[in-house]
């Protein structure tokens, strides 16, 4: 899909990549399919889908919602459409557990997907349609409670000494020490480093709340050691293209890339 194509992409950022056309078409028909699957009525499209999909933004720039969940809710709003090719006004109850039970069943989708989906459905018909009674008491899978892996402090040094790029050890060092989520070390600006007090500002972070956690004098001297070799100006780690910072994708491949 365009989406692995990306992932792809991201390994190389800074680099003269070029991609044969008809590659591209090929992703090009194939994301198709996936962003508009065959529905129940062969497939048929929904004539009023544009203007569902046109309130289905605006209701998301009224709430505020972040640009990951309006991306996640818009892609499940617009399968489920696709599925039924049947104006949404027009399904019920039944019809939407048909439908999670073919994400169940079929596509046996992850138990974060499912709950994606009940939510972006509910959206869908208590924000959007004002059906809030289409949908009723869905049910949502059960969460898993899983423990989080713990490394041991000789595997955490055997990860550091093995990242020799000042900048990508920099990356994990702020991240592992003051526990920060990808998304957070990628978007944080020189300004949001207290070197005085130790601290490191995160803004509109999960939930969009600011809150300040604390930065080791290990993780301080390492970024000390990368701000004389990059000096960077805006973003603490700023990504290929001007004024950007390192995206996400990016960090988590080249992490994966870190670990092994």
């Amino acid at each position: 899909s365009e989406d692995i194509l990306e992932k792809i992409l991201s390994l190389f950022d800074g680099e003269n990549i070029h991609l044969d056309s008809t590659l591209q078409v090929s992703f090009k028909q194939k994301s198709d399919k996936l962003r508009n699957p065959p529905g129940l009525l062969g497939g048929k499209q929904v004539p009023n889908q544009a203007q569902i999909t046109e309130a289905v933004k605006k209701e998301f720039k009224l709430r505020g919602y972040s640009q990951n969940t309006r991306k996640v809710y818009l892609h499940h709003v617009e399968r489920y459409i696709s599925y039924f090719a049947k104006d949404p006004k027009e399904l019920d109850g039944k019809h939407i557990r048909d439908y999670v039970l073919y994400l169940i069943d079929k596509k046996k989708v992850s138990r974060s997907y499912h709950d994606q989906a009940v939510s972006a459905i509910k959206f869908l018909y208590d924000c959007v349609l004002n059906m809030p009674r289409a949908v009723g008491s869905l049910p949502r899978p059960r969460k898993e409670k899983k423990l989080p892996i713990v490394l041991s402090r000789e595997d955490v040094i055997r990860i550091f000494e093995s990242v020799n790029n000042i900048k990508h050890k920099a990356i994990l060092m702020v991240a592992y020490s003051a526990g920060l989520r990808v998304s957070e070390v990628v978007k944080l600006r020189v300004q949001d480093i207290d070197t005085k007090r130790n601290m490191i500002h995160i803004k509109a972070a999960k939930g969009r709340k600011d809150r300040y956690t604390v930065l080791s004098e290990v993780a301080l001297k390492v970024l000390r050691e990368y701000w004389k070799a990059y000096q960077p100006k805006n973003w603490l780690f700023p990504g290929p293209r001007q004024n950007s910072h390192l995206s996400t994708q990016t960090t988590k491949s080249r992490a994966s890339l870190w670990t092994y």
